[in-house]
C-alpha cells in the first residue's frame, strides 16, 4: 500500500523537479471538481495549483495508484470553469 507521503515522492521523481507543499493538493480519491478523461479508482489525486488566480485554465492532475504506485493518470484535470 502507497501512503501519501511516498506518492508525494513519486510524483517529485516524475515531475524531476522539487515542488513546494504549497503548489499542489493531496486528495484521497478523485479530487472534487476534476473530470480527467480517464477516472483512476484506488489512487491518490495530486492537483496542481492553476498559477494565476485570474486566468482560466485546468489545473494538472497526476493520479497514483494506491496499490503499486504506478501514474495512472497524468494530465489535465479539466476543472476549469
Amino acid at each position: 500500500m502507497i501512503t501519501q507521503q511516498q506518492a508525494i515522492e513519486i510524483v517529485r521523481a516524475v515531475l524531476r523537479a522539487e515542488v513546494d507543499q504549497q503548489d499542489f493538493e493531496v486528495i484521497d480519491g478523485l479530487a472534487p471538481g476534476c473530470r480527467p478523461h480517464y477516472a483512476p479508482n484506488n489512487c491518490w489525486a495530486i492537483r496542481f495549483s492553476r498559477g494565476i488566480p485570474e486566468m482560466l485554465c485546468s489545473s494538472r492532475l497526476i493520479c497514483i495508484s494506491k496499490d503499486d504506485g504506478r501514474v495512472l493518470y497524468n494530465g489535465l484535470a479539466n476543472d476549469e470553469g
